[in-house]
Order: C-alpha cells, then structure tokens, then sequence
C-alpha cells in the first residue's frame, strides 16, 4: 500500500507513505520525481522521515477503507487544478487518483486520504498559495 499527497504547483513538499507488511506506516516528505504512485521511487530529496507502529484497530480502518475502494470500483478522469493538492494510492497493483480540494466524486478515496492523514507521523500541512 502507497499513497502520496502532493501539489500541483510544485514537485517540493510531497508527502509519500507506505504501509509495511509489520504494520509500520513510513512517511516521508520531500521533492518528487513524478507524479506517479507507480514509480518505485517517488521521492528523489527527501527533507523529513518518520514512521510509526500502526494499533491493530488502525491497520483494521486502513484495511476496510481501502477493500471500500477497491470494491467501488472507483474511476476517475484525471483533473488538472493549478495551486492545489492531487492525492495518488496504490493499492492491490492499482493506482488511483483525485484532487483533494476539487473532485466531485470523493467517495471511499476522500475518508481513506483523510484517515491516512490523521495516522501520519508527519503532521500533513494542506495550504493554499497566493
């Protein structure tokens, strides 16, 4: 499972996670190679690291958002929005992807970025630019 939130305006400040199979969720931040959760490496700099142990009900939450996903059968054409933040997970040889601030059809994809979030060992700082 990887997943990445990004802004479109910038390939700094992105954030990629992955979950390993012991439960620890790794976060780092840093500048990006692409924009592609496929790309094994997505972080060519990377500024900050962390990761912590996952509780089984945490790992269970994960789990059941991203079986929702899967299930949803979730398709989406790629929207282009400048100054704003696009959210990539890889899941079961899948990516999927969406605008955090600007989709229309956020679903099952929009609880799981926001519960990755709320478990990072980073705090996620979405902000705007002007």
């Amino acid at each position: 499972m990887r997943f990445a939130i990004f802004p479109t305006g910038t390939s700094r400040e992105s954030y990629y996670f992955t979950l390993a199979r012991d439960g620890v969720l790794k976060c780092a931040v840093g500048t990006r190679m692409s924009n592609s959760i496929e790309q094994p490496g997505f972080l060519e700099v990377i500024a900050d690291y962390s990761e912590k142990k996952l509780e089984e009900p945490e790992l269970q939450a994960l789990a059941d958002l991203a079986g929702k996903l899967e299930a949803s059968g979730y398709v989406l054409e790629k929207q282009i929005y400048e100054d704003s933040w696009d959210a990539a997970f890889l899941y079961n040889g899948k990516a999927y992807e969406m605008n955090y601030w600007s989709n229309d059809d956020w679903g099952e994809f929009k609880n799981l970025i926001d519960k990755i979030i709320e478990l990072s060992p980073i705090p996620v700082i979405l902000h705007g630019w002007s």
